[in-house]
C-alpha cells in the first residue's frame, strides 16, 4: 500500500528498506480496491461486510499492518473490547510505531479495567507522535475520576492541537464546569454544539454557566432547547423553573417546577410554596 502513496502512516521498517522493497503497484490494486470497499461499508455502519473484505485483504497479505488496524477499529465501533485489543496488538506487532494502534489498544484495555497497560499505551502514544490529539483526548477520560487537573491539561492539548475535535471541547467545556470555571466552560460547551453536538445534557449545563453568569435570558434559551430535544428532563424543567422565577415569571416557572416534580420526586422539595 506504500507503494501506492495513500498511507502515512509511520512504518516498522526503515525508510531505505521501504525504497528497497516497494512491490510493484500493480500488484496491490486489487488489494486496495477491497480496502476502499471495506471503507465504504463502515462508513455504511454495516461493518460485517467491512470485516468479511478486509479478511480478504488479510489472506492475501497478512504482513499489511492497517488490516488489524482497521479490523480494531470496527470491533471498539462495536464494544468488543477483547476482539479489539486482539487485533491492535496484532497491527503493533507489524508495526510497533504506529501511534493511532497504541490510542485504540489504550481505549480497549481502559474499557476491559486494564487501565495501568491503557495508561502505558497512551504515554507511548503522546511520546511517539506529541500530536495525537486523539492519544491526549483518551488521556484526559482516563485521569478524569483521579487527577481533575491533569485530565483537564489533556483535554486543552487535545482541541490546542485539533479545535474542531468536538468530543474534546465538550470534555474540556464539562472539566472547567466542575471546576466552577462557568465563562470558560461555556466556551467550549458553545463550540461543541457548534461543531454538531446537539445534546440535551450539554444545553443543560450551557444554562446552568450562563445562569451562573448572570445571563438569564441565554440560560432559559439553552434550558428550553434542551428540553426541546429531551422533553422528559427533569433536571432542565427544574432549572428553567428557578431562571423564570428569578425573572418574575410566576406562573410559567410555577408550571415548571410541577412536570420537574411530576418527572422525579426528589425534586418536588424544590417547588416553592
Amino acid at each position: 500500500m506504500r507503494a501506492l502513496g495513500y498511507f502515512g502512516f509511520h512504518a516498522a521498517i526503515s525508510a531505505e528498506s521501504i525504497k528497497r522493497d516497494l512491490p510493484d503497484p500493480k500488484d496491490k490494486l486489487a488489494e486496495f480496491n477491497i480496502i476502499l470497499k471495506a471503507e465504504d461499508a463502515f462508513q455504511q455502519h454495516n461493518d460485517d461486510r467491512a470485516d468479511a473484505l478486509l479478511r480478504q485483504v488479510e489472506e492475501q497479505d497478512p504482513d499489511m499492518y492497517v488490516i488489524p488496524f482497521l479490523l480494531g477499529e470496527s470491533a471498539v465501533r462495536r464494544q468488543n473490547w477483547q476482539r479489539a485489543v486482539a487485533q491492535l496488538e496484532l497491527c503493533l506487532k507489524l508495526n510497533p510505531n504506529f501511534d493511532s494502534a497504541m490510542t485504540g489498544l489504550a481505549r480497549a484495555l481502559f474499557k476491559l479495567g486494564r487501565v495501568d497497560e491503557a495508561r502505558s499505551w497512551l504515554e507511548k502514544a503522546v511520546r511517539s507522535n506529541p500530536k495525537n490529539y486523539r492519544a491526549w483526548y483518551e488521556t484526559g477520560l482516563l485521569a478524569m475520576e483521579t487527577n481533575p487537573t491533569a485530565a483537564r491539561a489533556a483535554y486543552e492539548k487535545a482541541v490546542e492541537i485539533q479545535p474542531n475535535f468536538f468530543p474534546g471541547q465538550r470534555e474540556l467545556g464539562l472539566a472547567l464546569f466542575n471546576q466552577k470555571e462557568y465563562a470558560g466552560a461555556a466556551t467550549h460547551l458553545e463550540t461543541a454544539l457548534a461543531l454538531g453536538v446537539d445534546d440535551p445534557h450539554i444545553r443543560n449545563f450551557l444554562g446552568i454557566c450562563y445562569s451562573q453568569m448572570h445571563r438569564p435570558q441565554k440560560s432559559i434559551v439553552s434550558y428550553q432547547a434542551a428540553l426541546k430535544l429531551d422533553p422528559l428532563m427533569a433536571e432542565a424543567h427544574l432549572n428553567l423553573a428557578f431562571e423564570l422565577n428569578q425573572i418574575g415569571k410566576i406562573s410559567q416557572a410555577r408550571a415548571e417546577y410541577a412536570t420537574a416534580c411530576k418527572l422525579e420526586a426528589k425534586f418536588c422539595a424544590a417547588v416553592p410554596k
